[in-house]
């Protein structure tokens, strides 16, 4: 383990815990608008089809792919079969969103660990190092250099949505002085 490595690595159970927090929140706000239509994810998002562009189609291919994701079929009948413009409805699922969380844990894990190889290869080798702050608003890693020179670097985390939908963050660092 390098010293940047020893001075970020204690903050992963923030970045994870924050993430997991993050992704319960967005499947609250998913479930609360599809109870809103009563279940029927068709009302919520229409279904892709040919007509569409390919972004469009992408997004709402992900947008019901995610409710998919953290729900099951609410379908009843015996005979399972759909005809355009039917209902097409979905109940929670507590085990299916314990599964979401656990992926988006896991994957937060590894972004933490590509930030912290990404800030090891921008910064450079050192002797020591120290972070300050809080690296979900705003951190100062101070960085000590063989010939005993001293840098600061800034990072702020900025959590973003892909156009698909999908929630990731970015950890943006700069050399303050």
């Amino acid at each position: 383990m390098n010293a940047i490595e020893a001075a970020v690595a204690p903050h992963r159970a923030d970045a994870v815990a924050a993430a997991v927090e993050r992704m319960t929140d967005h499947i609250s706000v998913e479930l609360t608008k599809l109870a809103a239509v009563d279940g029927d994810v068709n009302k919520l998002y229409e279904r892709p089809n040919r007509w569409h562009t390919r972004e469009k189609y992408r997004k709402l291919l992900a947008l019901r792919g995610f409710i998919c994701d953290i729900t099951k079929s609410g379908d009843t009948s015996l005979s399972g079969i759909s005809y355009p413009g039917s209902p097409e409805i979905r109940v929670p699922s507590n085990r299916r969103a314990e599964e979401v969380l656990a992926r988006t844990a896991e994957e937060a894990s590894l972004a933490f660990d590509a930030y912290i190889a990404e800030l090891t290869a921008k910064v450079g080798e050192c002797v020591a190092a120290e972070m300050t702050g809080h690296l979900w608003s705003y951190s100062i890693l101070t960085v000590t250099r063989a010939d005993a020179s001293v840098e600061r670097w800034k990072t702020q985390c900025i959590v973003n949505v892909s156009v698909l939908g999908k929630l990731f963050n970015q950890w943006p660092t700069r050399k303050v002085a």
